[in-house]
């Protein structure tokens, strides 16, 4: 329950070792060095580093290759199973293997140019495709026409215009065309169930008046622009620049499959690039001498005997100092917890670290998560089934450790349902008919909504009882007594009051509860009026109190809420055998298959969700502040590679 012990460090040098330091200071990845002040004043000739020109050019780097992995990865060999998908595809690699020499750097600098050149190329083929096929489909009702486009439009005694119509406004046309022209003639120039191409054959004369005519009755005049011969020749000349433009897309898109399979290298030196930039920048963070060089930052207690011991290797002249941080100051936070309690961690990271000096909740959530995760879910079946799938993955795939704590959270909460649909007697709601070894909530709605609520209390004991402790261990009791203890007593009263024979007492315990409170809670106060009003007002804060409990009915909800879908589902299979033939027993398994993953998945996805909020709102209201910032040390940039060597160690 306990933070890790962050000391302050602070270190000098000669000037010269700098880059030494810093190399062993990454490779270690224990340090975390704080920034510096740009704008502070320093006496002596003292002063902070500017960042080198050698940053923004590894800067450059990192993001071209940034680029080609982007670029590339859209073309790069998927896994063909699932598991491989979900594995992590981390490259393993030696220390000596992490390095990036300049014959490397001159294959990714053209690696990128091409993949910029082929980029380019790509969108040009596409947009090309797309004017053929546009051409083809223009020309496409006109291939039945014997007569070459050329010869369309004026000749030495007519005007030919090809137009193209529906068949009701063909009908109107044809009615128009001898009112408005002097003997027009028409030509079927192909078929059509919507639009029919036609020629229209005019004089010379009439052309303008024939063109209004037309687009009067809604004739679309198709533009053939330079094409010369027939529509048929034309669209297998068209077919031809298709497919020779369709073997360039292909050939372009297997060479971008040949170039995704230096990958690899890519994500290699993307780390060693991301490394050295980070290396670089973190130069910003020191302040120098012209003789020496000096950085403060921040390194936890367990961690100091290695890094003295590293340094010494070095036999190098340098001053290092370790201490406690000063009241002025506030360190970054590590959480250290069991393996137990170790994947809740995440569920802490998702709402904010704690501060510095405070209570780290983790082995608390734990617990509660899961036993909560467990009442949502409520069904045997469906615990022991994610509990088996969320282990064998965990054995059979390699991921990256915040899925590690993802299923282990499922783990322990297919664990507790396990046990809770046990006691409730849910296998899959009714399937198996199994009495509960308690009580079934659907049957007894008001025990399981007392069970709720009860739970719900000792959750924000537990939440009252942690602040209590963070009072006590700050010295300051009598905050722990006033604001905790007296509220305690004053909630237990109340609930006392509920209780057949206890009542006498809980009214006891509510009194002297509510009495200490209008007493304590205005004690900031300086005038005694203003003391015994802020005590008063302070009992306002019951209903809220009162509103938390009220919020843990979710555990009912949900837990009934699985039970009646996955009894619905068990009688719609029932229903499924009325069908005749043997088809009833093939849908019933159908129904029960898909109808149960559907439950089990639907209500896991609940469960987590609203298990997190009554940690979020009702518990951490309580006690937790957070607002710390996590411990980040200057180290070794691994977002696509991991050290052989240090999974050995490990």
């Amino acid at each position: 329950m306990a933070l890790a012990k962050i000391k302050r460090l602070e270190l000098v040098a000669p000037k010269e070792n700098q880059e030494l330091i810093l190399s062993r200071l990454q490779r270690l990845g224990v340090v975390e060095i704080e920034q510096l002040g740009q704008d502070h004043e320093y006496p002596g000739g003292i002063s902070s580093q500017a960042v080198g020109s050698e940053a923004g050019a590894w800067d450059e780097l990192l993001g071209k290759l940034k680029y080609v992995l982007d670029f590339l990865g859209t073309f790069r060999e998927k896994p063909s199973s699932l598991l491989a998908q979900l594995s992590s595809s981390k490259l393993p690699i030696t220390h000596q293997e992490f390095q990036l020499d300049e014959a490397t750097v001159q294959k990714l600098q053209a690696l990128y140019r091409e993949c910029r050149d082929l980029e380019a190329k790509l969108p040009e083929l596409q947009r090309k495709e797309a004017e053929l096929l546009e051409q083809v489909a223009q020309l496409a009702p006109w291939q039945e026409l014997d007569v070459p486009l050329e010869e369309l439009g004026a000749n030495i005694f007519v005007h030919t215009l090809a137009f193209e119509i529906s068949p009701k406004a063909l009908e109107r046309l044809g009615e128009a065309l001898p009112a408005n022209l002097e003997e027009p003639y028409v030509l079927v120039a192909g078929e059509g169930e919507r639009i029919i191409p036609l020629l229209l054959v005019v004089s010379k004369a009439e052309v303008e008046a024939a063109q209004m005519l037309l687009a009067d009755h809604g004739a679309s005049i198709p533009s053939f622009g330079q094409a010369a011969g027939t529509a048929k020749a034309r669209i297998a000349m068209l077919d031809a620049k298709l497919a020779s433009n369709q073997v360039e897309q292909e050939k372009l898109e297997d060479r971008l499959r040949q170039l995704a399979k230096e990958l690899q290298l890519v994500e290699l030196s993307y780390d060693y690039v991301a490394s050295q930039l980070e290396h670089a920048q973190i130069q910003g963070q020191l302040l120098a001498t012209d003789a020496t060089f000096a950085l403060s930052g921040w390194i936890r207690e367990q961690h100091v005997h290695k890094l003295q011991g590293e340094l010494n290797k070095l036999e190098l002249p340098l001053y290092i100092k370790i201490r406690e941080a000063t009241g002025d100051e506030e360190p970054p936070v590590a959480m250290e917890n069991s393996r137990l309690a170790r994947p809740f961690e995440s569920v802490l990271e998702m709402y904010s670290p704690p501060k510095a000096g405070e209570v780290d909740p983790t082995p608390w959530v734990g617990p509660f998560f899961s036993l909560f995760f467990g009442i949502m879910l409520t069904d045997a079946g469906y615990g022991i089934i994610l509990a088996v799938a969320a282990m064998w993955l965990l054995k059979k795939v390699k991921m990256e450790e915040s899925g590690q704590k993802l299923l282990m959270i499922l783990f322990w909460g297919g664990v507790a349902s396990g046990v809770a649909g046990a006691l409730a007697g849910g296998w899959f709601g009714d399937l198996f008919g199994l009495p509960p070894l308690w009580f079934n909530p659907i049957d007894d709605p008001l025990k399981m909504m007392a069970l709720s609520f009860g739970l719900g209390l000792i959750h924000i004991f537990a939440g009252m009882g942690l602040e209590f402790y963070d009072n006590v261990r700050h010295g300051d009791i009598w905050a722990g007594l006033f604001d905790q203890g007296l509220w305690a007593v004053l909630i237990l009263g109340l609930v006392f009051l509920l209780l057949p024979g206890l009542g006498v007492v809980g009214g006891w315990m509510a009194k002297i509860g509510a009495i200490g409170l209008v007493l304590t809670q205005g004690r900031s106060q300086k005038n005694i009026f203003l003391k015994l009003g802020a005590g008063l007002a302070s009992l306002y804060n019951i209903t809220g109190i009162l509103g938390d409990v009220l919020s843990y009915s979710r555990l009912l909800a949900l837990g009934l809420a699985t039970g009646v879908i996955a009894n619905v589902i068990n009688m719609v299979a029932k229903m499924a055998l009325e069908f005749p033939y043997g088809i009833g027993y093939v849908v019933m398994i159908i129904v029960l298959l898909g109808g149960h993953a559907f439950n089990l998945f639907i209500n896991t996805m609940g469960s987590y969700v609203h298990t997190s909020r009554l940690q979020y709102v009702e518990f951490f209201g309580k006690f937790f502040e957070g607002g710390g910032k996590l411990f980040s040390p200057f180290k070794i940039k691994q977002k696509y590679t991991y050290f052989k060597e240090d999974e050995e160690e490990a």
